[in-house]
């Protein structure tokens, strides 16, 4: 019978039979520490917590010196991430999940008449973005490739996720939207999973815009990186992206206020090699940004717009 993820006696007992096999095998080296993680992930798998056998079986993969142990723990492996419900959400110590990809594609509701402002944003995203998607031959008449990406940098708050989703809606298109929490999982391999599942979605929906919001917590430099996975989750990334034949007819858009967090060949030529700066308001922008802020507000012609475009003057676009 499955167990609840809240059954803390199972999990108790889980933890103290952990702690055992690591007083017990502290001097026994890799291969019997390797084996001891498969033998707990089969008490996971018996205890119903497919997410938690997952965890144990990648840690006997990584730790295996020999072929059988890394064979028995691949195993273990398959069968949980096969028991593990849709979504990957399985119960285990914490509620660990196998961390798949689940979010899905939507239609953007947001125009560019709906962003206040920032003009000279909105013509770098239609030229060299929305453009060449919708007629790539006119747009390499002009020197224009389609393909690569949009980098949107600037401050917090000043309309770099608005842009991207408005520019969905410009090109009717579907719009993705990836945070950098809905790709990183802490099972060895899921990351680089989620990598291909969100650029699977994109492709599938085309046309479609899909955006890394924070890209450089996802893509980060990978000299500065002591983990082997992150350095590999951003190598998924940069094959995907290098893929462009198939990702013709999807815009992929990343936000960062860290532009230089970012790694060095995620920014080089055909991947988020177009960078646009979006910057806090002028004061044309946030007059516009009133105006429409206030389009729907029960205000008399008698509100000063002006005035309160002239009293926000250090706000960011959201702030405004």
């Amino acid at each position: 019978m499955a167990r609840a993820a809240g059954d803390y006696p199972s999990a108790v007992a889980l933890l103290k039979a952990s702690i055992s096999v690591d007083e017990a095998t502290g001097r026994g080296g890799g291969d019997a520490k390797a084996r001891a993680m498969i033998a707990l992930a089969r008490i996971d798998l018996k205890l119903a917590n497919p997410g938690m056998a997952a965890f144990q079986a990648q840690q006997a993969m990584a730790l295996a010196r020999n072929a059988r142990d890394r064979e028995a723990a691949k195993r273990v492996l398959d069968k949980a991430r096969k028991d593990s419900p849709p979504g990957g959400n399985a119960g285990g110590i914490g509620g660990w999940g196998l961390g798949s990809f689940s979010v899905e594609p939507a239609k953007s509701q947001l125009t560019f008449a709906d962003v206040g402002g920032m003009a000279s944003v909105k013509r770098a995203v239609m030229r060299l973005g929305i453009l060449p998607q919708q007629d790539p031959e006119l747009a390499r008449n002009y020197g224009v490739e389609a393909g690569g990406g949009l980098l949107l940098i600037g401050p917090p708050g000043c309309g770099k996720t608005l842009i991207a989703k408005a520019a969905a809606g410009e090109m009717d298109a579907m719009l993705l939207v990836v945070q950098s929490s809905d790709i990183v999982s802490p099972f060895l391999g899921m990351s680089e999973r989620n990598i291909a599942a969100a650029f699977r979605s994109a492709r599938s929906q085309k046309p479609c815009v899909l955006f890394f919001d924070e890209i450089d917590a996802l893509a980060g430099a990978r000299p500065s990186m002591q983990s082997e996975a992150r350095r590999s989750t951003v190598n998924t990334l940069l094959a995907e992206m290098d893929g462009s034949s198939s990702n013709e007819g999807v815009l992929i858009i990343g936000a960062t206020n860290c532009p230089d967090l970012v790694d060095a060949a995620v920014k080089r030529r055909g991947r988020f090699d177009k960078v646009i700066h979006v910057g806090p308001p002028d004061l044309p922008a946030r007059q516009a940004i009133w105006s429409i802020a206030l389009a729907d507000a029960p205000a008399g012609e008698d509100v000063d717009r002006a005035l309160l475009a002239e009293l926000s003057g250090r706000a960011p676009g959201r702030g405004v």
